[in-house]
């Protein structure tokens, strides 16, 4: 409908569904690796239901605040340049690199895990 008003067509509506439809897919891969590991390590279906849904309701609360947090923190941390008086000539490096990077740091710790899960996969392949 908001696509409809603002473009005219459905065509954007139509490949944010086909997005949609992709994501989903992905996740029936992971939940039947997971039951699947879960399986040989012995651990019952209804236990291993239990531990997921807790796991979710956890990530829905500390993942936005972890999020919101480190924008905060990031866009405290981005100084100007111009703020970096000229005797402190050493740290005015440092002082432009964390204005680039301090308000991408939800972006940086997206880079971070993902390293991390690619690094775990392949350790388990």
């Amino acid at each position: 409908p908001t696509a409809v008003v603002l473009f005219s067509t459905y065509t954007p509506f139509l490949i944010a569904a086909c997005f949609g439809f992709y994501s989903s897919a992905q996740k029936v891969g992971t939940s039947a690796a997971m039951t699947s590991l879960a399986y040989d390590l012995g651990i019952p279906q209804g236990e291993l239901a239990g531990q997921k849904a807790s796991m979710s309701a956890l990530l829905k609360i500390i993942c936005p605040v972890l999020y919101s947090w480190l924008y905060l923190k990031g866009k405290s941390m981005s100084l100007d340049v111009t703020e970096v008086s000229s005797d402190s000539t050493p740290f005015l490096g440092i002082a432009t690199a964390l204005g680039k990077v301090g308000g991408k740091m939800p972006f940086l710790l997206n880079v971070l895990l993902g390293v991390v899960a690619f690094g775990v996969t392949w350790k388990n392949i």
